[in-house]
């Protein structure tokens, strides 16, 4: 998962360009980055559902 820093940077690189066409198509990025990131918190919404997605992605392990 991104920190807040990575968010920022990320922010400030969508919203920036050349003219103000560019500007809207980068805030539709924006904006269709943090719905896949709010879908994906939402798809793990319990510790049952955590646990499998970290157990996917790092092996078997008990997260605290």
């Amino acid at each position: 998962m991104a920190n807040s820093y990575d968010i920022d940077i990320k922010l400030d690189y969508f919203l920036s360009g050349s003219s103000f066409e560019d500007v809207l198509e980068n805030k539709k990025r924006w904006e269709e980055e943090v719905e896949r990131h709010n879908d994906f918190f939402e798809s793990i919404n319990t510790k049952e559902k955590y646990q499998e997605i970290w157990n996917d992605f790092y092996g078997e392990s008990e997260v605290e």
